[in-house]
């Protein structure tokens, strides 16, 4: 990280904010500053009053902890691994003859992709892979419209491809505007 302690946060802030007028927080402003993002990280102890003589002791970063249960991350996990072979299976050279096992192979994975974001929120993983925050909004969001397409193709046998760029061309949207947080610095 940037900075190991509050001490050189406090620096930072001091120096550089506000971004329209640096240097002119004052010091009292600015380790108020420095004390709520430590607090919003979760890093500032309880009760502490930050300031220059205790400020060096408290780091900016915290121990990345795993939840108790990890029960519940396995079972996550084993979610993940059933939904990627299930759809593997649905893709297989046999399955592509339906239409609507292409469709059921999308939304799996799509449903795997959205359990995997939330594997890793829920295992305290997503601190080491910043960038992977909100990577599956657009699988979310193509979980209905494959759905919907799967119903459609197995009603009514092959859906357009008219049918499947209506549908799918929002989340694709969504998708091309979303590119510039994906991409942007950690």
């Amino acid at each position: 990280g940037r900075f190991q302690n509050a001490q050189q946060l406090y620096d930072y802030v001091v120096e550089m904010m506000p971004w329209w007028n640096p240097r002119s927080l004052g010091s009292e402003k600015a380790w108020q500053v420095t004390a709520y993002i430590l607090k919003l990280r979760g890093s500032l102890p309880d009760g502490l009053v930050l300031n220059e003589t205790n400020a060096s002791a408290v780091p900016v970063h915290r121990k990345v902890t795993t939840p108790q249960n990890t029960n519940t991350a396995i079972f996550i996990f084993l979610g993940i691994v059933q939904a990627f072979f299930l759809s593997f299976f649905f893709f297989s050279k046999q399955s592509r003859k339906n239409q609507f096992n292409i469709y059921h192979g999308l939304m799996l994975i799509c449903i795997a992709a959205c359990l995997l974001e939330i594997f890793l929120m829920y295992t305290g993983y997503i601190n080491y892979i910043l960038h992977l925050v909100d990577f599956s909004e657009t699988f979310a969001l193509l979980i209905g419209p494959f759905l919907y397409l799967y119903v459609l193709s197995l009603a009514q046998g092959n859906v357009s491809k008219k049918a499947l760029l209506m549908h799918a061309t929002f989340p694709m949207l969504y998708t091309l505007a979303l590119i510039p947080f994906l991409i942007s610095p950690v």
